[in-house]
């Protein structure tokens, strides 16, 4: 039940489409301006040299879907963060999902101590 600010940046040339499967967007800014009219989404779209500010509320912990993350001890839920396109979360003759995809993971409430700075980051 967390609410989550993540910034996003396109830094190279082409245009991407970023999606989370379950999880809706809040589109709150662009290129560090806040909207005056946020809207709601599940894809956002980045142009070269664009950055987006959003907002999500992460859900709240699903034990029947707890799985144990490669390099974790904890049970949690995974949620990816990816580029629509499937050919760009893959790496070239390499199994599994690389390139643009990444993890929200949502653990159970109390199990990772309080964020005392930004970016910081826990083993679980």
């Amino acid at each position: 039940g967390e609410k989550i600010l993540l910034r996003v940046a396109c830094l190279g040339y082409q245009q991407h489409a970023l999606r989370v499967d379950e999880i809706p967007l809040n589109v709150v800014g662009v290129d560090a301006t806040r909207l005056t009219t946020p809207y709601w989404t599940d894809t956002v779209a980045l142009g070269p040299g664009e950055g987006r500010d959003i907002l999500f509320t992460a859900p709240a912990y699903d034990a029947s879907r707890a799985v144990v993350p490669a390099g974790g001890t904890s049970p949690c839920n995974v949620y990816l963060l990816k580029n629509r396109e499937y050919r760009k979360t893959v790496n070239p003759g390499v199994p599994g999902l690389g390139g643009m995809v990444t993890e929200i993971r949502v653990y159970p409430g109390q199990s990772l101590p309080v964020q005392g700075a930004p970016n910081e980051v826990f083993s679980a």
